[in-house]
């Protein structure tokens, strides 16, 4: 991390967002594997960013984008994260009961 980097609420969305990828990647992968930590710093700060599989909910995915966003103004904040998951979370509920099979007589 670059010294002079502020750090504040939106430094922790930002790794919110890292946390979000690290969970849809499954376990053991960590991302920047490849480089030293003293490049990864830099790599980040020039736009480099984790990929996503394909699997992975296109809402999710761009939650988690939004929170990795370049600029610190541009990242959600913790409320608009805590409503866009609530969100995702209402609609997988609804998708999963659309498709439980209705018990129906016996």
């Amino acid at each position: 991390m670059d010294n002079n980097a502020r750090v504040d609420a939106t430094s922790d969305i930002f790794a919110l967002g890292i946390v979000f990828w690290e969970i849809a990647s499954g376990r053991g992968y960590r991302p920047y594997k490849e480089l030293t930590p003293d490049q990864v710093g830099p790599a980040v700060r020039n736009g480099l960013r984790p990929l996503f599989t394909a699997e992975v909910p296109a809402p999710y995915r761009l939650l988690a984008q939004q929170c990795w966003a370049t600029e610190p103004q541009n990242r959600p904040s913790a409320a608009q994260v805590v409503v866009a998951i609530k969100a995702q979370l209402g609609q997988l509920r609804a998708e999963s009961r659309n498709r439980s099979p209705r018990a129906g007589p016996a």
